[in-house]
């Protein structure tokens, strides 16, 4: 079902705001979200580094033994690379005495040959080696966990003295981790909050352009409507005048055949451009029964007299909150239009009964063989026709169904087509 231009400029309104503030937050997302993995991924490789060199030098970080010893207890090269680690990772010896770990080394048959947990007051020897053997069988040989509530990188690797587990108290480097991600959080989502805060300010003023152009239009087809009707009325008395004074001949009569049938349309333009302006405190509880059944036995004539059958079932007690003049053009339209599409020697029907949940739904349908394949996603469309030539024998401008479709939306009601076979349908909700 089409809307109405004050529905398409909220929709337009919404769709603008729905996609800056959706490109705003991905954006920020996406940025954040590389912060902390690239956050996390420091964290982890820090934790990784620590791990390796307590492995690689037998259980021990080097530094500490330098710091507990208060010299160098190997070669130069062990002296380098204590040096290299202090100036690496902790950037001075004091630093580096801070830091928290064990490690334990098992045989190949699981026996604890050799351990340290001088360096950590959390563990004692007992509570090391069960840790560390629970990650013998582990599937990773780095990883992350928590433990107490904090976290901890242990590494497995084999050795020549055995298979070493290590473990690091990384307490504070995903402390620090944890806090960028809960600020990150906090910040983006009040930049998202505060951009779409301003978005919001800005939207209506970004669719003014579009708001003046479907006002301006709607103007347009009012005026030129009025400003056609009295040239129009001129022809048609001049043709009339014509009639009278030579008599009727086919000119004059094609004359008067088109001018009636352009009124009628400019009439139902400006029909049209009125209803999109509606007023809802025009709107009054009516008896939709009593309508129905009126422009029902209306119809009857015109139908049976076309050859066709009618038959109509209007339930009573169904009531609506409408404009009443509306809602007879409503049920009018969608008679004519079902009479005029009908088959020959076909049948027209209507009907109207209460929903489950007390709204009235309207129904009127009418046999329509060619309907089978027919595309109905645009019935509603203003000046849509079937017959893309515009050639039909059946008269129309395509104006009518929209309207109905018009009225309907003002009502805050739905309207659909349904088919099947042999015949279609037109289901009104209000």
């Amino acid at each position: 079902m089409p809307r109405s231009s004050e529905d398409a400029l909220v929709s337009l309104r919404r769709s603008f705001f729905l996609i800056a503030v959706g490109t705003a937050t991905l954006l920020i997302g996406m940025v954040l979200l590389s912060i902390n993995l690239v956050n996390y991924r420091s964290c982890f490789e820090s934790g990784r580094t620590v791990l390796e060199a307590i492995v690689q030098n037998g259980g021990t970080f080097p530094s500490a033994d330098v710091h507990d010893d208060g010299k160098d207890d190997g070669d130069e090269k062990d002296e380098g690379d204590a040096s290299d680690a202090l100036d690496d990772m902790f950037g001075n010896e004091e630093s580096a005495s801070q830091l928290r770990y064990f490690s334990v080394t098992f045989d190949d048959e699981g026996n604890v040959v050799d351990m340290d947990v001088d360096h950590t007051t959390t563990f004692d020897a007992e509570s090391a080696t069960e840790l560390a053997r629970s990650k013998l069988g582990s599937r990773k040989e780095l990883g992350h966990f928590v433990f107490d509530g904090v976290d901890y990188m242990y590494y497995r690797s084999s050795t020549d003295d055995g298979i070493i587990v290590a473990v690091v108290n990384c307490y504070y480097e995903f402390h620090s981790f944890k806090m960028v991600r809960i600020y990150s959080l906090w910040l983006g989502s009040l930049f998202i909050v505060a951009f779409a805060i301003i978005v919001m300010l800005l939207t209506k003023r970004a669719v003014e352009p579009f708001e003046r152009s479907i006002r301006s239009q709607r103007q347009f087809i009012t005026n030129a409507g009025h400003e056609l009707k009295t040239p129009l009325a001129i022809i048609r008395g001049n043709a009339e005048f014509l009639e009278m004074a030579n008599g009727k001949s086919e000119w004059t009569q094609s004359i008067l055949k088109q001018t009636t049938r352009l009124s009628t349309l400019v009439n139902r333009l400006i029909a049209l451009a009125r209803l999109q302006e509606w007023d809802a405190e025009k709107y009054e509880s009516l008896d939709m029964s009593s309508v129905v059944r009126e422009a029902a036995e209306s119809f009857r004539v015109v139908v049976e007299q076309g050859g066709k059958s009618f038959d109509a079932d209007v339930r009573d007690g169904v009531r609506v909150t409408a404009e009443p003049r509306a809602l007879q053009e409503l049920v009018n339209i969608l008679l004519d239009n079902a009479n005029k599409y009908c088959d020959e020697g076909g049948k027209v029907g209507i009907s109207l009964a209460k929903t489950r949940t007390g709204r009235a739904r309207l129904v009127v349908n009418n046999t329509y063989a060619e309907g089978r394949d027919v595309d109905y996603t645009s019935f509603f469309d203003r000046f849509y026709r079937q017959d893309t030539s515009h050639n039909s024998e059946k008269e129309g401008f395509g104006i009518g169904l929209s309207m109905a479709a018009q009225i309907v939306q003002n009502f805050k009601g739905t309207i659909r087509v349904e088919y099947a076979e042999p015949a279609i349908s037109f289901v009104v909700t209000l």
